[in-house]
């Protein structure tokens, strides 16, 4: 058998093809122990076949939210969120765009209470990187401030975020057990 039985998101008949062409041109040759340095270059090869084939290689990005993982925020000066803002509304690889609900304060009228929710537009980098990195690509990127977390992943956050964003990590190839 070509895949691994263990595997449940692989649909072999769909995939044989695509996952042999892209492992003979060494786009797919990936180790999962050195943390998916080739994963990129074995998306790109899959194209549109990426999210049914990539189970078959054990490659499919792992949702890692319910770990806590300890990580480093930092405030950058002169954000643009201008600029933060065409990055998020773009789909573009090597990033992640997540938005979520955040309560920003309460408001108190007499006896009454309103809560006030925004969201916060916040950026992962899909691959693991140093907190220099992270830093010089959330600036670049007119981010407000950043959370790098020290497995490696980089969230890159909107001014409108509040305690730095959320402690969730969710980028794609960079698992939580990896240290910098």
């Amino acid at each position: 058998m070509l895949f691994p039985s263990y595997l449940t998101t692989c649909y072999e008949k769909q995939c044989r093809s695509i996952v042999t062409q892209c492992m003979l041109i060494g786009n797919c040759n990936c180790e999962i122990d050195m943390f998916c340095e080739c994963c990129f270059d074995c998306e790109k090869c899959m194209g549109d076949m990426w999210d049914k084939c990539c189970g078959c290689l054990g490659l499919c990005p792992t949702n890692y939210t319910n770990i806590y993982i300890e990580s480093l925020v930092v405030r950058l000066h002169n954000p643009v969120d201008s600029l933060f803002d065409i990055m998020t509304s773009q789909t573009r690889s090597p990033w992640t765009t997540d938005n979520f609900a955040q309560y920003k304060k309460v408001i108190r009228h007499g006896a009454f209470k309103e809560v006030v929710v925004s969201t916060c537009a916040a950026m992962y980098l899909d691959r693991c990187v140093n907190w220099g990195f992270c830093q010089k690509s959330c600036r670049s990127m007119g981010s407000a401030g950043f959370r790098w977390f020290h497995n490696g992943c980089c969230m890159c956050l909107h001014s409108e975020c509040v305690n730095f964003g959320n402690t969730n990590v969710k980028c794609r190839y960079c698992p939580p057990n990896r240290s910098l």
